[in-house]
C-alpha cells in the first residue's frame, strides 16, 4: 500500500503526461488551419458572369438646345399706331388670323391724293396728245416749225410719265392701306409681344419685331458632333431624346441637316435632329440629351465590359471552370455598348462564367474563390 506522499508524486507526474499530450496535439491543430489559411489567401476572390447572346444597339450620346420647326418676328411693313391688338403672349393662333390693326387715316388720305393725281396727269396727257393731233398735219405743210412739235412730243413724254408716276403714288397708298394689319403666316404660338395699343411700330423693328410667332408642333434639336463621330452619322438615323422635365417619357425623331462646316468656337460640326411634338411637351430653348442609333447587331454573343482585359495590346478573357481554375482566352471583340461588349472570335459559350471583377493580375490557370 503507497503511502500518500507517493500517491501525491504519482498524480503529478500523471498530469505533467497529460498536459504535454493536449499540447502536442494543438500544435498540430493550428499547423493544419494556418496550411489552409494560406492556401484561401493564394487564391484571388472575383465575381463572374454568363455571356449571353443579345442583340446590340451602338449609340452616341450628346446634349443639345430645342428650336421650333418655324419661327418668325413679326415686323410691320408700315409705320403707323397700333389702334387694335388682338393676342397676348400664350395665345395660340391659326393660320391668316387677325393679330394687329394700325391706324390707316393717313394711308386713306395719301391714297386719295394720289388717286387725284393720276386724273390730273391723264388730263394733262389727253390735253396735249389733242394740241400734238392738231398741230401735226401743219408741220407736214410748213407751217410750223419742227421745234414746236418736238416741244409737244417732250411735254406729252412728261405728262404719260406724271401719269405713271401718280399711279406709283396710288399703288403705295393702297398697299399701305392692305397691309395696316399684321395676320398669322402660319399655325403656332405667340411670344415675345413687345407692343401696346397705341405705339407706333414699323420697319426699323425688323431686329426684334413685334412679337414673334413659334411652331412647336415640331421641333428640332441642334447637337454639335465631334469630327471623330461625323462619319458615323448620317440623314434618317433614329434618334432618342431625353428631357429631364419628363424624366419617364422618350421622344423620338431623325437626323435631318449635316452641316459640313465645323462651328468656329467649338470645333464640333452642327447637326440637325427632327421630332414630332404632337403635344408641344418640348419647348423651344430646352436642354435634351439624344441619343443617335448608329448600328445594331442581333443575336450577337456578348461579355459585361469587365471581363475584358487588355494583355500586350490583344483582348483576353478569365474562365472559371468547375475547379476554382481560371482560365485565359484570346479574344476578338466588335461593338462596345452599355449592355455589353460583342465577342467576334474566340472560345467561349453561353454555359461557361467569365471573370468580371478581380481579373487584373490574374496568370492563367490561378486559383479563384468566386463572390457573389
Amino acid at each position: 500500500m503507497m503511502s500518500i506522499p507517493h500517491v501525491r508524486l504519482a498524480l503529478a507526474a500523471c498530469s505533467l503526461i497529460l498536459v504535454a499530450g493536449s499540447s502536442g496535439c494543438s500544435g498540430k491543430v493550428g499547423e493544419a488551419e494556418a496550411d489552409k489559411g494560406k492556401k484561401m489567401s493564394a487564391s484571388s476572390r472575383v465575381k463572374v458572369a454568363s455571356p449571353s447572346v443579345r442583340t446590340l444597339h451602338r449609340r452616341l450620346e450628346y446634349t443639345g438646345t430645342v428650336e421650333p420647326i418655324r419661327q418668325v418676328r413679326m415686323v410691320p411693313e408700315v409705320t403707323a399706331k397700333v389702334v387694335t391688338l388682338k393676342v397676348e403672349n400664350g395665345d395660340r393662333v391659326k393660320k391668316g388670323q387677325l393679330m394687329a390693326k394700325f391706324d390707316t387715316k393717313l394711308f386713306n388720305l395719301q391714297k386719295k391724293q394720289a388717286a387725284a393725281a393720276v386724273k390730273l396727269a391723264k388730263t394733262q396727257v389727253k390735253s396735249t396728245q389733242k394740241e400734238w393731233d392738231r398741230l401735226q398735219p401743219l408741220a407736214e405743210s410748213g407751217a410750223v416749225s419742227k421745234s414746236q412739235i418736238d416741244q409737244l412730243e417732250s411735254g406729252l413724254d412728261a405728262a404719260n410719265a406724271q401719269v405713271d408716276q401718280a399711279k406709283a403714288a396710288l399703288s403705295l397708298a393702297s398697299y399701305s392701306v392692305q397691309k395696316s394689319t399684321l395676320k398669322a403666316p402660319f399655325d403656332g404660338i405667340v411670344t415675345n409681344l413687345l407692343v401696346n395699343e397705341g405705339e407706333f411700330v414699323g420697319p426699323q423693328m425688323a431686329a426684334y419685331g413685334m412679337l414673334t410667332l413659334v411652331d412647336i408642333s415640331e421641333v428640332k434639336v441642334k447637337v454639335g458632333v465631334t469630327e471623330k463621330d461625323l462619319p458615323l452619322v448620317t440623314q434618317g438615323l433614329g434618334v432618342e431624346i431625353m428631357s429631364e422635365a419628363y424624366p419617364d417619357q422618350m421622344f423620338t425623331g431623325k437626323v435631318g441637316v449635316l452641316n459640313p462646316s465645323a462651328d468656329p468656337l467649338s470645333k464640333s460640326f452642327p447637326v440637325e435632329i427632327r421630332a414630332a411634338n404632337p403635344d408641344e411637351l418640348l419647348k423651344a430653348g430646352m436642354f435634351v440629351r439624344v441619343q443617335i442609333h448608329i448600328e445594331t447587331r442581333e443575336d450577337v454573343l456578348t461579355v459585361p465590359a469587365g471581363a475584358i482585359v487588355i494583355l500586350q495590346d490583344k483582348s483576353v478573357i478569365y474562365v472559371v471552370d468547375k475547379d476554382g481554375k481560371a482560365s485565359l482566352r484570346e479574344v476578338e471583340t466588335g461593338i462596345e455598348t452599355d449592355e455589353g461588349v460583342e465577342i467576334t472570335k474566340g472560345e467561349l459559350t453561353t454555359d461557361e462564367k467569365v471573370v468580371t471583377e478581380g481579373n487584373f493580375g490574374l496568370k492563367d490557370g490561378s486559383r479563384v474563390i468566386v463572390t457573389e
